[in-house]
């Protein structure tokens, strides 16, 4: 009976583990799913997926340099984004759809994994946000880093914050770096600081959810530093 017991409060403790920034309202996203088509020419696979008036592609090249991303309005082209290695059979589920940074305009996230990685590099995402600035006019920002959270409004002011994942070194023991992104004026801010980020996770080979106090703020900050410059890109 002591054993069910104990078995029982461990799961539901467990089942209760969170990461600080998940007590927080997360973003509901539309979604539309794509479909896989088999491509001609220089392109092995495309991807598509509509949304309203929208049509997202991913073409998938046979060559590593000319894949593309394609946004079309009522079947014109008013996007085209190159890629090193869009793979279509890599998507992390459909497109998503949400008014991200709070100006009344819905935009678009695109999870693709990292091909061609190895051991935990395989697990970090491209995650590729079409930000909408009206008149079809769409800015591209892309982060690569691990696992892809759930934007989160932190403040409650209907502007969602992106939270990035990266991995650092501090005294021979590995961290999980937690920092905070908002989209402004075509940009992508770090506002970490404003929400008392960036944060650290031990990372010890099995989930954990608890913020260390082992590494100096200044540290901290420094190691956040270096990391965006790898995973961070506009």
């Amino acid at each position: 009976m002591k054993f069910i017991l104990a078995l029982f409060l461990f799961i539901s403790m467990n089942s209760y583990a969170q990461y600080p920034f998940e007590k927080y309202p997360a973003i509901k996203y539309d979604s539309a799913a794509f479909k896989i088509i088999e491509g001609k020419g220089k392109y092995t696979n495309i991807a598509v997926a509509h949304y309203k008036n929208y049509r997202v592609e991913l073409l998938e090249s046979r060559l590593n340099d000319s894949s593309n991303l394609l946004l079309y309005f009522k079947d014109k082209l008013i996007k085209r984004i190159k890629g090193d290695d869009f793979v279509s059979t890599y998507l992390d589920g459909p497109l998503q759809i949400a008014d991200i940074d709070g100006d009344g305009k819905f935009d678009f996230k695109i999870n693709i994994w990292n091909v061609g990685a190895a051991g935990l590099a395989s697990s970090r995402e491209s995650k590729i946000y079409l930000f909408n600035k009206g008149n079809n006019k769409f800015s591209k920002i892309e982060i690569l880093d691990f696992f892809p959270h759930m934007e989160r409004d932190i403040n409650n002011k209907g502007k969602y914050e992106i939270i990035a994942q990266s991995l650092a070194e501090y005294k021979k023991h590995n961290y999980w770096i937690f920092n905070l992104y908002q989209y402004k004026n075509g940009k992508l801010i770090n506002v970490s600081r404003k929400f008392n980020y960036p944060i650290a996770i031990p990372y010890l080979f099995r989930d954990t959810y608890k913020v260390t106090h082992h590494i100096p703020t200044k540290e901290l900050r420094r190691l956040s530093l270096e990391q965006e410059k790898d995973y961070l890109l506009n």
